[in-house]
């Protein structure tokens, strides 16, 4: 899989709700970046998210090469149901639109000709095709290409045919009066469907995919299901002569016979018309339904079985409170530079009272940082407990850091401290005096690469870093002062 830093990925064993068994795995992607929306002669800011999820289910019957007498194949997957939906919080008011999935409709064309001709001479001939004339092997491309320009997604999704897995990776960095930043990151993965089928449908409401997979070949799942006594279905002669012939028990399809390995992808936008007024977190809802059938040859008499509704595995499971904002971050990269203006700067979330949390995010999208104990005008008397939390990406290891703070003190007020830590490991204070701060700018470094000075340190990491600042007066009993952080930077 192409892991990069807006990437959020997770792997779920398959366990039926009921029985606790594990009967597969399901490898989710979700790729997350932020989108402005300008249509309208409007600005809404949003997200781009993509989901790829790969659904591994093998036959629970191994299968043994060599010659062996066969009466029956038992319990081999033929219908797999794929429910995905989408829901942010509901305070945030946000509206969802389906861009694009795939596969949408993957179907294998079945033809059968059967012939029988008595008299001196007897004769059969049986001609069975899907897809191709006597074999099936139809190999779908499947191909997301996601890039980030100027906070900007761009997203592709299409269909190809290949006969092999592709991974690639590109970086690209491009800078623009010291404020631009290009990203492409691109994948492209192949699947093998040999007699199965794919159909895909949506929710009215545009937040939520249905895929159902099911063996074609020899045996329609979706459409031979009927069942009037117990889970024993009926089947067409024609369909019942593609599974026994001449007194032999014929195999399921390959994919049934060994297991199977699909994959599905989809896009969404997700818009916040009225801002975030809330949480700008994700969860995405998931149900995987797997249904097995069952065929044999009992005394020259052949019967076929397949689960119920009812007796069908169940998997349900919610992939919960991804934080977009965070995902969708770019890393600083070759600009080297990323910064917040408090006092120009539009806010994500706005506070209004000292008790209100607040996040904003730098206009290229490579910094956020959130807080509280800030009034609208963000400057706190250090009523409430006063903190601020530094969120960023780096993608190197050899460019020097640092951390400025510009802010204000107000003056005849008390002193104040502010601890730092960097990634919950590195710690220091910085203490500023009232008497002589009235504006000033505070510097931390956070990475020196110069191996022979005595200051040689890295607090940072490859890929996502965090900084907490704590607020607070030196001496609580003394006259309050009034603190006012005007920008941010990390360089």
């Amino acid at each position: 899989m192409n892991h990069n830093s807006h990437n959020y990925t997770k792997i779920i064993d398959l366990k039926d709700n009921l029985t606790d068994v594990v009967f597969g795995k399901s490898i989710n992607e979700y790729t997350i970046f932020r989108y402005t929306d300008i249509a309208n002669l409007k600005k809404v800011q949003g997200y781009f998210i993509s989901l790829r999820q790969r659904i591994i289910i093998p036959n629970t019957t191994a299968y043994t090469p060599g010659s062996s007498a066969l009466s029956k194949y038992d319990n081999y997957p033929i219908l797999i149901e794929n429910k995905v939906n989408l829901k942010t919080d509901a305070a945030s008011k946000t509206v969802i639109t389906l861009q694009n999935f795939f596969p949408k409709t993957l179907n294998t064309s079945i033809s059968t000709n059967s012939s029988s001709q008595t008299g001196k001479e007897t004769s059969t001939q049986t001609q069975n095709s899907s897809g191709s004339s006597t074999t099936n092997v139809n190999t779908f491309g499947v191909q997301v290409s996601v890039g980030y320009m100027l906070g900007m997604p761009l997203a592709q999704v299409s269909a190809s045919y290949g006969h092999s897995w592709i991974k690639e990776t590109s970086h690209s960095t491009s800078q623009l009066q010291g404020q631009s930043q290009q990203q492409h990151h691109s994948h492209s993965d192949v699947m093998s469907v040999k007699n199965w089928s794919s159909y895909a449908s949506q929710t009215l409401d545009q937040t939520g995919l249905n895929w159902t997979w099911s063996q074609s070949y020899p045996w329609d799942a979706i459409l031979f299901r009927t069942s009037e006594q117990g889970d024993q279905v009926e089947l067409p002669e024609y369909v019942k002569s593609r599974m026994v012939s001449d007194n032999v028990l014929l195999p399921p399809s390959e994919l049934s016979l060994f297991g199977l390995d699909f994959t599905q992808t989809a896009s969404w936008i997700v818009l916040y018309p009225e801002g975030e007024l809330a949480t700008d977190t994700l969860s995405i809802q998931h149900a995987i339904n797997h249904f097995t059938a069952s065929h044999d040859l009992n005394n020259k008499t052949f019967s076929a079985t397949m689960q119920s509704p009812k007796e069908a595995k169940k998997a349900v499971f919610e992939v919960d409170d991804i934080d977009l904002s965070l995902y969708s971050l770019a890393p600083i990269g070759l600009s080297g530079f990323a910064e917040v203006g408090f006092l120009v700067d539009d806010f994500l979330i706005s506070p209004t009272t000292y008790k209100d949390k607040f996040k904003i995010m730098s206009n290229i999208n490579n910094l956020v940082v959130t807080g509280t104990g800030f009034d609208d005008n963000i400057t706190t008397n250090f009523s409430v407990p006063t903190s601020m939390q530094v969120n960023f990406k780096i993608n190197d290891y050899s460019r020097p850091y640092i951390l400025e703070l510009a802010h204000s003190l107000s003056k005849d007020g008390s002193d104040c401290k502010i601890e730092w830590t960097v990634n919950e490991k590195y710690k220091g204070t910085i203490v500023l005096r009232s008497d002589d701060m009235e504006e000033n700018q505070t510097i931390v470094s956070l990475r020196n690469v110069d191996i022979e000075s005595v200051n040689f340190h890295d607090y940072l990491t490859l890929g996502f870093n965090t900084i907490k600042l704590t607020m607070s007066l030196l001496d609580p009993s003394k006259k309050s002062s009034y603190y006012t952080p005007s920008a941010l930077i990390i360089r």
